[in-house]
């Protein structure tokens, strides 16, 4: 309902949370959570209670792997900007101080966890596989220099805006989502964008969804190529 990027099949259970003490709903299909009042935040959104998206991301973010805990964290905050300009198409689901908020109530559950993910959310990430793109760069020792980057030429002139950037040594990496390729007037300006990147001195790296998630060994190789030696591994 909050449209945040959550795996669901036909298979997947509805989660129902109510505060403990008030009953559980028990029915097929529905996994029944409770927790307490003091974790919880309830606003009316669709005409019904839901949770927060600040709470939502609190008590769905220790049940996933790290990187989709984090992708589900970014969407939350994601502010879309317009490029080339410092205005923006929408305000955010919740601000980075609402999840602070709520990541510190005593005692909640996997607070140390939370507040773990918490440094590494950004705004500016307006996908998933933007969000584990700039995750898996940064286990290689490539942590971006800068995200939303708006990419001008020695005159100032704007040529693009690409997620993630190293300004230093002029590259920019650019995940091809599948409406890159299927889409006359975005292939179109990806022709146009990368032909100016280039005449700017600027180089792309353009990674698609079976380079991130099926041959990141050339993924990796190809980053080398651009960037040189890590600055660091993580762990």
């Amino acid at each position: 309902m909050w449209g945040l990027p959550v795996q669901v099949t036909a298979q997947t259970p509805i989660t129902v949370s109510s505060i403990r003490g008030v009953g559980r709903l028990q029915r097929r299909g529905i996994r029944s959570v409770q927790v307490g009042a003091n974790f919880a935040e309830i606003v009316f959104s669709h005409e019904k209670a839901l949770g927060s998206p600040a709470h939502t991301w609190a008590v769905l973010a220790p049940s996933l792997p790290v990187a989709d805990a984090i992708a589900l964290g970014d969407a939350v905050l994601h502010r879309p900007r317009i490029g080339g300009t410092s205005r923006y198409s929408r305000q955010p689901l919740a601000t980075r101080k609402e999840l602070e908020r709520i990541t510190a109530t005593p005692y909640r559950p996997h607070r140390a966890l939370l507040a773990n993910q918490l440094q590494q959310l950004t705004e500016h990430a307006a996908s998933v596989p933007e969000s584990h793109l700039r995750l898996l760069l940064a286990s290689w020792g490539y942590p971006p220099e800068a995200l939303d980057y708006d990419v001008r030429n020695t005159r100032g002139e704007f040529l693009g805006c690409s997620e993630i950037a190293y300004p230093r040594l002029r590259v920019a990496v650019e995940y091809e989502g599948d409406h890159h390729r299927v889409t006359t007037r975005q292939w179109n300006r990806d022709i146009e964008k990368y032909s100016a990147y280039a005449a700017a001195g600027w180089h792309t790296l353009r990674v698609t969804a079976s380079l991130l998630y099926r041959y990141q060994h050339e993924l990796r190789t190809r980053t080398e190529a651009l960037l040189g030696a890590p600055l660091a591994t993580i762990a």
